[in-house]
């Protein structure tokens, strides 16, 4: 039968590896290693940031993070924990009350918030919030007019990247909510960030368009950008991140791998490494889980070439 539970999950998988005499990590452990990249200059360099609004509410407190270019990095966090009060001091819509933050190699604290927007890219919460053009592409042409940006290919390639093309003519504000995402995301990428931002971009997503949202930042990923996204969703962060950071009460707790970080988490394990805690080590994604099974297979078919029949 198939499982409909963590719990009912866990005890199959445990019951047919003790059936056949051996313990599932022997076979699964070698080929879930992961391959760190060499450490380069960061494209993000957060020191000692301090932020207090002006009512006296201290939000964020000696803030120190660093992200290597080309990296997806997910930050994490109770509500309140400072996440989004860090990503408006990255992108200069607030200034730091102490510390610094550096953008590839530039101390923001030098630099208005236009300058800043053609090397950071910033979507807030609500898509709605960048959408007031009569149409998806003119969207796209008054943000690269807006920030100095050449207006050439590139315009109509984010369009065809984000599958927009169909509905480049169309209101935005017609459009549904997946789509008023998308097109808010291509509006933030007519200005072709190095960095880009993202305030919980899954909020109101079904899976079928989060993962669609997924494939769309690692493609921008693999073209050379760096990804920063505030999420609660663990799914999520397990599947498409690189890295993720734990914020609480203002400030870093943890950051790491996801595979560190979020294997054996109390409050942050994906439901996969739930399912293969203590049986598999560190398994967090569906493309992990795939590769365990087969191996497991492999093992049982040297063992005594029996065959799963689960």
């Amino acid at each position: 039968s198939i499982p409909v539970t963590v719990k009912e999950g866990r005890r199959l998988l445990r019951n047919w590896t003790s059936d056949r005499g051996f313990p599932a990590s022997t076979c699964a452990e070698d080929r879930l290693r992961v391959v760190k990249a060499d450490s380069q200059k960061p494209v993000l360099e957060v020191q000692k940031l301090w932020f207090i609004y002006p009512s006296g509410t201290e939000v964020l407190k000696s803030v120190d993070l660093d992200i290597q270019p080309g990296k997806f990095v997910v930050i994490m966090g109770e509500n309140g924990a400072g996440k989004t009060t860090l990503l408006k001091n990255i992108n200069g819509l607030l200034r730091p009350s102490r510390g610094r933050v550096i953008i590839v190699g530039r101390d923001t604290g030098m630099l208005p918030v236009e300058e800043l927007a053609k090397t950071v890219g910033y979507l807030s919460q609500n898509p709605n919030d960048y959408l007031f053009m009569p149409t998806v592409r003119q969207e796209i042409e008054f943000t690269q007019k807006n920030l100095g940006v050449e207006n050439d290919a590139t315009g109509k390639q984010i369009l065809n990247r984000l599958g927009l093309e169909t509905i480049a003519d169309r209101n935005p504000r017609d459009l549904s909510t997946g789509e008023r995402q998308r097109v808010a995301l291509a509006s933030v990428l007519a200005a072709r960030p190095e960095l880009l931002l993202l305030d919980e971009p899954t909020r109101g997503l079904d899976y079928r368009l989060k993962e669609e949202l997924g494939g769309i930042l690692l493609e921008l990923k693999a073209g050379g950008a760096t990804v920063v996204v505030v999420t609660h969703d663990v799914e999520f962060a397990a599947e498409y991140a690189d890295e993720i950071v734990l914020m609480a009460g203002g400030k870093v707790m943890e950051q790491g791998s996801k595979y560190d970080v979020l294997t054996g988490s109390t409050f942050y394990s994906p439901q996969l490494n739930k399912l293969f805690h203590n049986i598999i080590p560190g398994i967090v994604t569906f493309d992990q889980a795939r590769e365990a099974l087969a191996s497991l297979m492999n093992c049982v078919e040297h063992e005594g070439g029996a065959s799963f029949r689960g």
